[in-house]
């Protein structure tokens, strides 16, 4: 068997990216997950090699049948829409199909699930084979998937918390799945105590203008981003990403109050990714651009 190989390796040598039906790949987020899309996949055997991260198929659209070893023995399917199975790592994966459909595929790295695993509580070992053998459906990871398309699809830089969360939740999703934790235990949790909550403003505030990834909130609780997120979420009954974007448009506000800054620097100090990153976020959750709303406050 031929050494494994990251996934992006693979797409930065075209190894994916170069087939007429692979409509777009890259790569997204702080975790840097890569993400495949595939349109109109013909029928036909595709052998591929091992990689080293776990591979996500999530089917989004087709009626095919397909035969198909993901690591854990061959297997007959319906490619359905919105069903979804995992390729193990480090090992080679066929897939035979007979019809077209479309796919989308992510990476996800091993440790994700180490660590959903751990954080989960789970007494049983950590055994993901059973979505090695069969096709799932999970309305709820299938918007997952939706969504960290559409953020792979828009391109934007300052997404990569909210991409980030999506991948953790994802993860933990699926783990679920596989050996039956409850969705109570992957979405409750208790809230952060006061002390940990005026941490993490207190590190938004030094760092709005900056990259702030999901590891260094939860680093500065003493948590891992799991239980982070879901503390996080039973005290302020919002995502991380919601709550730092609703920052950056509260010091947004403030500047274009007292101040005659240009509009780009306005963006830049409260960490947008462009002046057009800000009027577009900006008009979204006040109803007006920054420039009408500078020109309604300061008369």
């Amino acid at each position: 068997m031929s050494e494994a190989q990251s996934v992006e390796q693979l797409i930065s040598k075209n190894a994916y990216a170069n087939q007429p039906y692979v409509t777009s790949s890259g790569v997204v987020g702080n975790i840097m997950v890569p993400i495949i899309e595939v349109t109109g996949n013909p029928a036909g055997h595709y052998p591929d090699p091992p990689v080293a991260e776990y591979m996500l198929q999530f089917i989004r659209r087709g009626e095919a049948g397909a035969r198909m070893d993901l690591g854990a023995g061959a297997f007959q399917t319906p490619l359905r829409r919105d069903t979804i199975a995992l390729a193990a790592p480090q090992v080679n994966t066929n897939y035979e199909v007979f019809g077209r459909f479309d796919m989308t595929a992510l990476a996800l790295p091993t440790q994700l699930f180490e660590t959903a695993h751990a954080s989960l509580g789970s007494t049983s070992r950590l055994d993901l084979e059973v979505l090695h053998t069969q096709m799932l459906r999970s309305a709820f990871a299938s918007e997952l998937v939706n969504q960290l398309s559409n953020e792979a699809r828009a391109g934007n830089p300052n997404s990569a918390l909210f991409v980030d969360h999506l991948v953790h939740v994802l993860a933990g999703t699926l783990l679920r799945l596989a050996d039956g934790v409850s969705q109570s235990k992957l979405t409750t949790g208790q809230p952060l105590d006061d002390a940990a909550f005026r941490a993490v403003n207190e590190l938004i505030a030094d760092q709005l203008c900056e990259k702030v990834t999901l590891t260094d909130l939860a680093s500065r609780c003493g948590l891992d981003v799991y239980r982070f997120t879901r503390a996080f979420k039973a005290r302020t009954g919002t995502t991380p990403h919601q709550f730092l974007t609703n920052c950056r448009i509260d010091r947004a506000q403030q500047m274009l109050r007292h101040s005659t800054e240009p509009l780009a620097d306005v963006a830049y100090a409260c960490g947008f990714a462009s002046q057009a990153h800000m009027t577009t976020t900006f008009s979204k959750h006040v109803g007006t651009t920054p420039g009408r709303y500078r020109n309604e406050v300061q008369g």
